[in-house]
């Protein structure tokens, strides 16, 4: 179980607070070494919890968690992480995209899928029929930066979409571009 941040993180920097959430960070961490400790190659400013860190004085000017209290947000997660955590979650033989893609999971399985794949160290990650050993450089960093979500914005249940935004981008183009031809 992911545990509950204090309700509020406070700001050394309020100038920082109001950039925008920059996607670096998950890039950063997931460029970096995974050995059989899950973070003991990532600065300590990526870990799970300066993540939070960082994610909790963006929700002091967005208000996410406060939307998804009042119920008015649906987490969703597209490709990566989410989509191996589903996997894991469904206990897939091999990763089926057909399988991952529009699940629901609620926070009990995602958080015991998060648990099963940072106990199984490199080794074991690489041997995963939902990881594999090109993948297992990505996994963990991943799944430090969903963990710092949980912990952040605790939606009770996460949609998987194995779809990505540059799918869902071309996808629009190409349907622009046949519009476009037919008028």
């Amino acid at each position: 179980m992911v545990p509950p941040l204090p309700a509020r993180v406070a700001h050394r920097d309020s100038a920082r607070m109001r950039r925008p959430l920059r996607l670096a960070a998950a890039v950063h961490i997931s460029s970096r070494p995974v050995s059989e400790s899950p973070f003991a190659h990532v600065p300590e400013e990526w870990t799970p919890r300066e993540v939070a860190e960082k994610l909790a004085r963006f929700d002091e000017v967005h208000r996410i968690g406060q939307e998804i209290r009042a119920g008015g947000v649906r987490l969703m997660g597209t490709s990566g992480t989410v989509t191996t955590l589903a996997g894991v979650a469904l206990a897939l033989p091999k990763y089926s995209r057909p399988l991952v893609d529009g699940q629901t999971l609620d926070t009990e399985a995602a958080d015991r899928a998060l648990a099963d794949l940072f106990a199984l160290g490199r080794e074991g990650l690489a041997a995963h029929p939902c990881v594999g050993p090109e993948r297992v450089e990505f996994v963990l960093p991943g799944c430090a930066v969903y963990a710092a979500i949980r912990r952040v914005w605790p939606a009770p249940r996460i949609t998987v979409a194995d779809r990505g935004l540059r799918e869902g981008m071309l996808t629009r183009m190409i349907r622009a571009a046949r519009a476009k031809r037919e008028h």
